[in-house]
């Protein structure tokens, strides 16, 4: 009975862990997973720790050059000359020759699927005026998109004292890629690459499994270990797995596959509110009509695991005073929903219907009916 009563306690401490993340485990330093379209973590370990990004750095070198993209400064048609510099970088290489042009579209294939380190130094040359300029330019750009753990000190992530991040970084970088350029995204789905006559797959291998997995990016140094961002979508849920520090390319796939089917096993995003679905009825003070159906301003998505939308509750909370003349859409109210381990979640209430003004003598009756029954 003791032994019973001591499981029935485990289990319930457990089950009131916040995060779950305690009952679910990667084997790697660091890890990070979570819903982009929020921003919020569900699973996490060491996720704060300061490490070394390697080849996750080129991730912001390719927001870089999409942000160039979208602010016109270039198009995918673009070329750009190859320094010397760039020509002999060392490490995982597109294979530019020194001198030639190579055009923006090939740059970013370059990068998200080779890995090229000489083609990380072409666009940072070209955007920044130097890779160190550019490096800067990464930096002060991560800490405006919250990545305030990360420090660039060059635009290929090769190993240098200082150069670093966090696995958190990390999902807030994936995050910003996803929903800031959706367009760009397909990139980092592409499974292999020709250039000068040479083919190159893409390191993400998970990329080759049919396992939902459409992205990001891969990353090694021999002192950083093996490092994977993996994302994908199933039935329209689309999570990341930031994986830090594993000890093989197999490892790193596993663990972040693993974190994966752990998101779209537990979590969904459900519908708490349809756009302009009725809610519950208002009175209206001084209109020609007594009250007006309170409706939804917005359809409100909430990411919850299968408990939270079981533990689910709403609260309504009209305004005190609600006077006509109402116009369809003004604000009335909002409904709030709370469940464990996470903030509210807020929709505003608004009229349904115009509500027309009572005439004077009308409107004059019911303030002396209020002001009697007051």
């Amino acid at each position: 009975m003791f032994k019973k009563a001591l499981l029935a306690t485990a289990c319930a401490a457990v089950i009131a862990t916040p995060f779950a993340a305690n009952a679910f485990e990667l084997k790697a330093e660091a890890y990070a997973v979570g819903d982009p379209a929020s921003g919020r973590l569900l699973l996490k370990h060491n996720s704060e720790t300061i490490l070394q990004p390697a080849s996750l750095t080129k991730m912001m070198a390719l927001y870089m050059l999409f942000s160039a993209l979208d602010r016109g400064e270039l198009t995918m048609d673009s070329e750009i000359l190859v320094s010397e510099k760039a020509w002999r970088k060392g490490g995982s290489k597109m294979f530019i020759e020194v001198g030639k042009m190579v055009k923006v579209e090939d740059l970013i294939k370059g990068i998200a699927v080779s890995s090229g380190n000489d083609a990380c130094i072409v666009v940072a040359e070209r955007l920044g005026g130097t890779e160190e300029a550019f490096a800067q330019m990464m930096t002060a750009k991560a800490h405006e998109l919250g990545m305030n753990d990360t420090n660039f000190l060059n635009a290929s992530g090769w190993p240098m004292e200082g150069h670093v991040t966090s696995a958190h970084d990390m999902f807030r970088l994936a995050s910003a890629l996803i929903n800031d350029f959706p367009e760009y995204y397909h990139f980092f789905g592409v499974r292999s690459f020709t250039y000068s006559g040479i083919t190159q797959p893409n390191r993400n291998g998970l990329l080759r499994r049919n396992v939902g997995v459409d992205g990001i990016k891969t990353g090694h140094t021999e002192e950083s270990g093996y490092h994977l961002v993996a994302s994908g979508e199933r039935d329209g849920e689309r999570f990341v797995s930031v994986i830090l520090g594993t000890d093989s390319m197999k490892a790193r796939e596993s663990e972040a596959l693993k974190g994966l089917s752990w998101a779209w096993g537990r979590y969904k995003t459900y519908d708490v509110t349809t756009e302009g679905e009725r809610v519950t009825d208002a009175e209206v003070q001084y209109g020609a009509k007594e009250s007006v159906a309170a409706v939804a301003a917005e359809t409100g998505k909430w990411l919850l695991s299968f408990d939270q939308k079981q533990e689910m509750q709403q609260e309504i909370k009209l305004n005190e005073t609600i006077e006509a003349p109402l116009k369809k859409g003004d604000k009335i109210g909002v409904v709030v929903f709370t469940t464990k381990d996470l903030a509210p979640k807020t929709v505003d209430l608004v009229a349904g219907e115009d509500i027309a003004e009572k005439d004077f003598f009308a409107k004059m009756l019911e303030k002396a009916k209020r002001s009697l029954f007051n």
